[in-house]
């Protein structure tokens, strides 16, 4: 799809590679798609995925800098209230049952 798109008309294609690498354990490729999709057409959502990345490599003060960053951005998002949830726990024990959607549902 992004080779189809090479004016970047659909910027959240970015936001979709951006997920499936960090699946697959690309972090590297992830975090590339993810600073795409923000440099493109700052897709808010992607600054969530760049701190569930930044949570996966072990870096916690960004993943939180990030996530806190995506609710400053998005306020009014679907799932404002489980990112939140979510950014009180990140990195500690109890946050392994709170897994916010990487996408917007």
């Amino acid at each position: 799809m992004i080779k189809l798109d090479p004016k970047q008309t659909y910027p959240e294609i970015y936001l979709h590679q951006s997920v499936a690498l960090l699946k697959l354990k690309d972090l590297t490729g992830s975090e590339a798609a993810a600073k795409e999709a923000m440099r493109s057409s700052k897709l808010p959502r992607a600054e969530f995925v760049l701190g569930r990345i930044a949570e996966a490599k072990g870096d916690l003060p960004s993943a939180r800098e990030h996530i806190a960053g995506y609710i400053a951005m998005d306020p009014m998002a679907a799932d404002i209230e489980l990112i939140k949830a979510f950014l009180q726990v990140v990195g500690k024990p109890e946050g392994a049952g709170v897994d916010p959607d990487l996408e917007l549902p």
